[in-house]
Order: C-alpha cells, then structure tokens, then sequence
C-alpha cells in the first residue's frame, strides 16, 4: 500500500482524533530520524511492526510527542480542525482528491456528531454526490455540476486562511 508519510501535525491530529495507529505512525517515526530528530522513544516506534498493540502504541506516541516537546489536543473539536486542515491541504495541493478528503471529513463529521466546526466538509461531500447522480444540488446553495469543484476549492482555500495547519 502507498500512503504519504504523514507530518507532525497530521499524527498530532490522528491522536487527538484516537485513531489507531498503523504502518504510517512507524513511517512518521522513520522520517524524523531520518532528518536527524532522535529520541528514545522515537526510536521504539520507527521498529514497530505489525501487528500493533494499540494500547502499548497509543502510551508511546504520547511519549514521542512529549520527547519532542509537542503538545497533544485537548479537545477532539480542536483535534477535528487541525485534521481538517490538513487533509484539506492535501486536496489542495493534489496529494488527494475531492471526493476522498471530503468522504473522510463528511464521515468524521458524522462520527462526531455533526459539530459546527466540519459540517460544511460533511455539506460539500454529499453536494458533490449529489451532482455525479443529478443534475440538483440539495446540500449547497447554488453548486451545479459545472462550479462544484470551484465552490470546493474555494472553500478550502477559506478554510485554510481561517484554520492554518499547525507548524509542529
């Protein structure tokens, strides 16, 4: 499977969010040393391998973070955001498409009970299902086949000036 070593932020976010951790943690881990970052327990993650006990893991990500001096979310809203942002950076910058950014936020969205924070990412999933079966639009005002992946883009573009991805 290929997947994008994911960054600081983006691993800070997953925590936040309490989603497991898998071969990508491990990659994160491999990346920092790589760029000449070591820590004890930067170290153990970057040997892990399947399969991961989830609990001994989480307790370890927690003291790579403390290592590193970087501060967990202490609140899984603020964790959302920090998510969305850089999941929407990667659709922005063509790491990742439309529909699977906005799939992804639209279900955490769901997951976490509809918070005001990411509703528009769950609007702008279904807008855009909406308009691959019809040519109506019932979740964006406005969106047409022929403007949504602008309202889209512009969208995220907002979003990102509002909600910048942490420098971690």
């Amino acid at each position: 499977m290929t997947y994008a070593v994911p960054t600081t932020a983006e691993i800070v976010a997953l925590r936040g969010l309490g989603r497991g951790v898998d071969e990508r943690w491990c990659a994160w881990a491999i990346s920092l040393l790589e760029k000449g970052i070591d820590t004890p327990s930067l170290s153990v993650l970057a040997g892990e391998k399947p399969p991961y006990n989830q609990f001994e893991l989480g307790e370890l990500v927690d003291r790579v973070l403390a290592e590193l001096g970087v501060s967990k979310y202490s609140r899984v809203g603020d964790a959302a955001v920090a998510y969305a942002s850089v999941r929407t950076r990667h659709l922005l910058s063509g790491c990742d498409t439309p529909d699977a950014v906005l799939s992804e936020l639209g279900a955490l969205c769901s997951e976490m009970n509809y918070p005001d924070e990411i509703h528009d990412f769950y609007l702008l999933h279904w807008a855009l299902d909406d308009l691959k079966h019809d040519t109506m639009c019932y979740h964006w005002p406005d969106a047409d086949r022929d403007n949504i992946h602008q309202i889209i883009r512009s969208y995220c573009q907002n979003w990102l000036k509002k909600y910048p991805v942490p420098d971690l």
